[in-house]
């Protein structure tokens, strides 16, 4: 005679095996950071085990705004028989995403530190800067747009830039309220 915990579980082995759908909450399409919108989707979709490819293509479909949804028309009207939702993703991607000299010109000069965290800066522009960016340039960009006392005491440190992103972000919590009062003052 099978106990209580068999006759659980083999419920919920049969009620598991009717499952035929698992629905997931898809965010609204980031036409500013497409593909990290489809790193996050396809997270949800391993998560969901969804594989299908027309699923994932109905999944992105029903999330487009309406430019979004012109850009990519002719795939809506028309998807391809094979592989549509990685042409979807392509596609969305190729004209959505900055071009190369775009991410370069807002690293070079659209990035300004503000009321982040030093280290949020740099996160920031790591995401911007291309592999063919050194790791010194990159530190050294992130170094100008810090406030001058915490750049003298970098200048001393050493050369790792996650060791400096948390000593800046340590040294800005410190001084905060004075760089804010020096700012003040000079108004």
């Amino acid at each position: 005679m099978p106990n209580s915990a068999d006759i659980r579980l083999s419920e919920i082995s049969n009620s598991s095996a009717d499952v035929s759908a698992v629905a997931i909450k898809t965010p609204a399409f980031w036409s500013d950071k497409p593909e990290l919108w489809f790193a996050q989707l396809e997270s949800q979709f391993a998560l969901g085990n969804i594989s299908v490819d027309s699923t994932k293509f109905h999944y992105v479909i029903v999330v487009l705004n309406s430019d979004d949804l012109t850009c990519v028309s002719d795939l809506v009207l028309n998807p391809p028989q094979t592989d549509s939702y990685n042409n979807l993703k392509t596609r969305l991607i190729a004209q959505n995403a900055d071009s190369e000299s775009v991410r370069l010109k807002k690293l070079l000069s659209g990035m300004e530190l503000g009321d982040k965290k030093p280290s949020t800066l740099l996160y920031s522009m790591k995401s911007l800067a291309s592999d063919g960016i050194s790791p010194e340039l990159l530190k050294s960009l992130w170094m100008q747009r810090l406030p001058i006392q915490i750049q003298q005491i970098l200048s001393v440190c050493g050369n790792n830039s996650q060791d400096l992103s948390k000593m800046a972000d340590s040294v800005f919590e410190i001084s905060k309220d004075d760089l804010v009062a020096s700012v003040s003052d000079n108004f």
